[in-house]
């Protein structure tokens, strides 16, 4: 295997050479915004999933090497070969750096560099982006837009103008490709109807010949054509300077500088940049001129948004006492405000005050936040700690401790409000600001959840944390749901039960305890979830196979379509939603309506029956629940897994209480006769429309 590595490593290096001698020899100020039109201009349906998630960093790579050649070769046309040569040599240097030795693939197994570290550095390689840009947009306004004041004195510009500034030039970049798309066509279809009628003439002119020896078809013809178009035109109108963009106030040439300054590489500064990978924190590209393009607006607004913690951060009275805690104040608020869409607001409760069990009498400890929903207890401690690139990229020292910082550090807050639950045997929390309290119980069976909750993404960490135990973490291998803001804004949009959100919890934090290894990022699990409930039986894989690893991937893109959809790019919404059986759902609604503890933890325990089961289950109720039974009898039956018996009780009865007495001894026998942990039971009236 590490020959294999040796050898893509090898490779990618006389690519990056063949790819500096090709740019030796063209117009890369030319080239680079005809790439970006290749690379980054994508229709709405393409750009969702994995397709094309290599482009931005393709585009990254390009631009490392174009920039310090810009100013040659200004009088070289570059050809649509140009461009296909372009793009085939970053497509191919981009595949082997992704799985040479450099990747950090070949590290995986090694314990000292440790595996998370090797999977970060992998992720780093690839993804571009840690939210989608509405969501870091928002969190820079809310954010760091509360202090525009305090940049604009020690910057030059605002986050609010800065954000202003780029989304301008995103809407400049689509308009200038719209308005020259019916050139492009044209030069396509000429091409193209050339290649037709030569292809049909009986007797060929010389040009008819040419054409024909150019060009395979009339599909690559009108390639050519649109090609042809695009790199004549683009070069010109693409680029454009700050100043002349259109913004509610156009912007000043002191903003110009400062937002440069801030995320803008030139030829001057790219001396600076160690290496292709480092470009990505400069996603503003500067021409001779000073006209500027820019990367992936995700990516763009990511960095943005470092650039200006960076700043905040030199001034250390501003960073602690205004900066830190805003940030602090905002991920709180959002996380009730997201939380909210899927629970009842007076389970929901903000900072709270408890009695601290690890001090002496009268300390107090805080919990962040607090949900109370039947039988279920949520504690997340939300940490708003810097999560840095070298982190991102697997540096272990800085990964340890960001790791600490924002997520071992709350996972040990929350067990500390366990802890004091426990000790007393009941618990008391007051909310801060409305007095309102938690009183619980602990002799009343409950499940507690931890969640620990970020600022930003924190790559593949909070689906890995199992593995953080190679960096001296979570040793005790008791782990907490770790998720971004940006990531449970999201999942909190779609059509989805407390049951359900609290079951993908337990899946999540169940999977890091297994023998084998799943892989993904968390909206990959989470819409993996929405199809399969992560349920082994759901997702077909036979039982007799015997696996080490599982990779999930490519689920995410409903979310991708789903933000499209909200931006207009897209016409109908994605459906997002958990997908049960068919007729299960009846169960579920008919259990939502009861809203008793018990029907919770059935609604509950059901989400975790595979499919086949489930429905198998509800054919069976809607069986019984019309079959003609006579009074005084009954039907039952039973169905089970590795983990589970489910009963189904149904007849006609006197009253509730025979009905609940006869399934009360099935439910018991059921559980005893299989020697299971869990045992439900559905009594079914025959005569009546209910369970």
């Amino acid at each position: 295997m590490e020959d294999i590595f040796k050898k893509l490593g090898d490779e990618y290096l006389g690519l990056e050479r063949d790819l500096c001698a090709f740019l030796d020899k063209i117009n890369t100020e030319a080239l680079l915004p005809i790439m970006m039109t290749n690379l980054l201009m994508r229709a709405p349906e393409e750009l969702a999933g994995d397709k094309f998630g290599y482009y931005p960093v393709m585009f990254e790579l390009l631009a490392f090497h174009a920039i310090t050649r810009f100013g040659e070769n200004t009088d070289v046309a570059i050809t649509p070969w140009d461009t296909k040569q372009c793009f085939d040599l970053l497509e191919k240097c981009i595949f082997r750096r992704a799985f040479s030795k450099s990747s950090g693939l070949s590290e995986i197994k090694t314990s000292d560099v440790g595996s998370l570290a090797s999977s970060m550095r992998m992720h780093s390689n690839i993804v571009r982006g840690s939210a989608y840009p509405e969501q870091t947009r928002q969190e820079i306004l809310e954010i760091q837009g509360a202090f525009d004041s305090w940049f604009i004195n020690n910057i030059g510009i605002s986050p609010t103008r800065a954000v202003e500034i780029l989304f301008a030039l995103i809407r400049h970049t689509e308009r200038i490709f719209n308005k020259y798309s019916d050139e492009y066509f044209g030069l396509a279809d000429s091409f193209k109807n050339r290649y037709v009628e030569a292809s049909r003439r009986k007797i060929p002119t010389d040009e008819d010949k040419q054409l024909l020896m150019m060009f395979k078809d009339e599909a690559s013809a009108s390639a050519f054509g649109y090609t042809s178009a695009v790199n004549a035109i683009v070069p010109l109108k693409l680029p454009v300077t700050i100043t002349e963009l259109d913004t509610d106030m156009r912007p000043t040439e002191i903003e110009e500088i400062a937002l440069k300054s801030l995320i803008g590489v030139s030829k001057d500064t790219i001396s600076s940049i160690e290496s292709s990978q480092n470009i990505q924190e400069h996603p503003l590209y500067i021409l001779s001129d000073g006209r500027v393009l820019m990367s992936d607006l995700s990516n763009c607004l990511d960095f943005l948004w470092e650039a200006f913690e960076t700043r905040a951060k030199l001034d250390k009275r501003f960073y602690d006492k205004q900066y830190q805690k805003r940030k602090a104040r905002w991920l709180e608020t959002k996380a009730v405000e997201y939380f909210g869409r899927i629970f009842p607001s007076h389970s929901i409760y903000q900072c709270l005050d408890y009695p601290d069990p690890e001090k002496t009498s009268g300390a107090t400890a805080e919990l962040d936040i607090a949900i109370s929903w039947g039988p279920f207890l949520i504690l997340v401690e939300a940490k708003a700690k810097q999560f840095r690139i070298e982190s991102l990229r697997g540096n272990p020292s800085k990964l340890w401790l960001d790791i600490k910082q924002n997520v071992e550090d709350s996972h040990k807050q929350a067990l500390r409000a366990i802890k004091y639950i426990k000790s007393k045997g009941s618990g008391k929390f007051i909310e801060r600001a409305t007095g309102r309290k938690l009183s619980i119980k602990s002799n009343i069976p409950l499940k507690i959840y931890t969640i620990s909750l970020s600022l930003h993404h924190l790559g593949m960490v909070s689906t890995e944390l199992n593995k953080t135990k190679e960096l001296g973490l979570f040793k005790e291998s008791e782990f907490p749901f770790s998720i971004s803001i940006a990531d449970l804004d999201t999942i909190t949009r779609t059509i989805i039960v407390p049951e359900a959100l609290l079951h993908f919890i337990e899946r999540r934090i169940a999977i890091l305890n297994d023998h084998k290894e799943w892989h993904g990022d968390d909206l990959d699990f989470f819409s993996a979830y929405l199809d399969t409930r992560l349920l082994m039986g759901n997702l077909q894989v036979p039982k007799e196979e015997k696996m080490d690893a599982l990779f999930i991937s490519g689920y995410s893109d409903k979310f991708d379509r789903f933000f499209m959809y909200e931006r207009g790019e897209m016409d109908s919404a994605p459906d997002i939603a958990l997908r049960l059986p068919e007729r299960t759902q009846a169960i579920f609604d008919e259990l939502k309506s009861r809203g008793d503890d018990s029907s919770k933890r059935i609604a509950f325990a059901l989400l975790d029956i595979e499919d086949s089961l489930l429905a198998s289950l509800a054919e069976a109720i809607f069986e019984i629940k019309g079959a003609n039974i006579k009074h005084g009898m009954l039907r039952r039956c039973s169905f089970s897994n590795d983990e589970i018996v489910v009963s189904i009780v149904g007849g006609r009865f006197d009253s509730p209480e025979e009905l609940e007495r006869g399934l009360a001894f099935r439910v018991y026998a059921e559980k005893y006769r299989r020697k299971l942990g869990k045992s439900i039971g559905f009594g079914l009236f025959c005569d009546t429309a209910f369970l």
